[in-house]
């Protein structure tokens, strides 16, 4: 670094310009944004997200501090089937969490201006109606969470297999991981 710096017109010694650096690097620090982990509160976070699983279209919802999830298969991703989705769970869980946080939902926004995304006035109705703010897309805290529950959701399954005698549709699940039997914990 020494050679480059005195080649744009720096004069001084390398124990000077090591000097400088750590004074940039700390007022650098001292400036930069801290993550702090998101901590959720309970029953105050409601996350959803949309995944394709084998063709069809799964909606995944997840209370963020307990891991309630509320799980349905749909033929699209419309928004009527979003909001009539997120009513069903609302029914299920027999309330409405304080704050619904979508990651990246193309079928809720009605735009983008200025790199904002815009929510759509059917969207913006639904959450007046139930009295929760429609929370801004896509924040870094939401997108992790939302990923984790998809997958959780897509991992516990029940797998329905047909029965080749009398053409009954039987469940078969998946055992979890650690468990001999499929019940109890593990992960």
């Amino acid at each position: 670094m020494l050679p480059a710096s005195r080649a744009a017109g720096y004069e001084g010694s390398l124990r000077n310009l090591r000097r400088l650096v750590a004074k940039v690097k700390a007022d650098w620090r001292r400036r930069r944004r801290v993550y702090r982990p998101w901590q959720p509160i309970p029953g105050e976070h409601l996350v959803c997200a949309w995944t394709e699983y084998r063709g069809l279209h799964m909606f995944c919802a997840v209370l963020a501090w307990s891991r309630w999830r509320f799980v349905r298969f749909a033929s699209d991703e419309r928004r009527q089937t979003t909001l009539r989705l997120l009513w069903e769970c609302f029914e299920e869980l027999e309330g409405v969490p304080a704050v619904v946080l979508v990651d990246r939902m193309a079928c809720l926004k009605a735009g983008v201006v200025a790199n904002v995304v815009v929510p759509h006035p059917d969207y913006v109705r639904f959450a007046a109606h139930y009295r929760w703010p429609p929370a801004p897309f896509g924040r870094e805290e939401v997108v992790p969470l939302a990923e984790w529950q998809v997958k959780v959701s897509e991992g516990d399954l029940l797998f329905v297999r047909v029965s080749r005698c009398r053409g009954r549709v039987l469940p078969r699940r998946r055992p979890l991981r650690g468990t001999e039997d499929g019940v109890g914990g593990g992960n």
